[in-house]
């Protein structure tokens, strides 16, 4: 909505640069599908990723492939 490409990433990674995170360990991707196979390769069990975009349906089919349709381990509910 009135941005440059990339400017919402930039603007992301350097509030995490000045957070404090480590360059090296932030991602930027330039499409759906790239932000779906770095998470599909770099997610751990238990990792919280959020997804954000404008394409709901497309973003979801994205990361559906990335993952090839596997669902991660559900944990049992304590008891």
């Amino acid at each position: 909505r009135g941005r440059a490409p990339g400017e919402i990433s930039k603007l992301l990674k350097d509030g995490l640069v000045a957070a404090g995170v480590a360059p090296e360990k932030i991602a930027v991707a330039r499409s759906n599908m790239e932000a779906a196979e770095i998470v599909a390769a770099e997610a751990e069990p238990d990792d919280l990723v959020a997804v954000l975009g404008s394409d709901t349906p497309r973003s979801v089919a994205d990361y559906r492939e990335a993952f090839g349709g596997r669902r991660p381990p559900r944990k049992a509910a304590p008891v």
